[in-house]
Parts: structure tokens; C-alpha cells; sequence
């Protein structure tokens, strides 16, 4: 997999790549490139919502069922607990909304406390 990242080359906060999955019992993995959080950036959350936009964008050019991801950013690039969770279900509902394609999406959180947050914002919508 490191060759395959190696052969791609860069990408920028924001941007998305897909390489095959190899080994994995995934097909592809999807890497985003997320942003530093650097407090009063407001570019930063656009960038934030890139990177699922773009990546939901590369699921469904390659025709895949379904996508898993974490919540992009909130480790050790230190993008607020609070923010994080609003920007991704956001993110992934308005494109899930367009009604384009039929993916399935999981955005997956490390505690009880992300959960509820992203959950409050997705009640009602698809994928609670």
C-alpha cells in the first residue's frame, strides 16, 4: 500500500486519493487529507468538508455499496471535539440528500460523548 501512496504523490488538505485495498478486506481505502486545527481558521472547516465530499464523490465513481469512515481530523490533527461531529454528519447528509447515488455511509466514533453529538444532528435523517 505504501508503494501505491508513493506512486500518487502528494495531496492537499482536502483532497481525497483512492488506492486498492490489497490485502484488506476492503476494496479501496479512501485517503483524506485533513486539516491541522488551527484555532480562528474558518478555511479549515471547508477543508474538513472536502475531504468526506470528496471522498463520497470517489465511492461513487467507483460504483462501491458502501464507505466507513472516522471522524477525519479529531485525533492528532486536534480538531474540536464539538465541531468535528457537526461537520461530518452534515457533510455526509447534504450528500446523501443530492440522492444521486445509493451508498451506504458510517462514520465512525471513538466514544459515547461524539456519538450522541452526531446522532443529535442526524435524527430524523438517514443512517442514525
Amino acid at each position: 500500500m505504501q508503494a501505491a501512496c508513493d506512486a500518487i504523490g502528494h495531496c492537499e488538505t482536502g483532497e481525497t486519493v483512492i488506492p486498492e485495498g490489497f490485502a484488506l478486506p476492503a476494496a479501496y481505502v479512501i485517503h483524506a487529507v485533513g486539516p491541522v486545527y488551527r484555532a480562528g481558521d474558518a478555511h479549515q472547516a471547508e477543508l474538513l468538508r472536502n475531504c468526506y465530499l470528496r471522498a463520497l464523490d470517489l465511492a461513487a465513481d467507483r460504483h462501491l455499496e458502501s464507505v466507513a469512515f472516522p471522524l477525519i481530523s479529531s485525533g492528532i490533527y486536534g480538531y474540536p471535539g464539538e465541531e468535528a461531529p457537526r461537520i461530518a454528519p452534515e457533510a455526509i447528509q447534504g450528500w446523501l440528500g443530492a440522492g444521486e447515488v445509493a451508498l451506504t455511509v458510517y462514520l465512525c466514533l471513538i466514544d459515547e460523548d461524539l456519538y450522541a453529538m452526531a446522532a443529535d444532528l442526524l435524527e430524523g435523517g438517514k443512517g442514525t
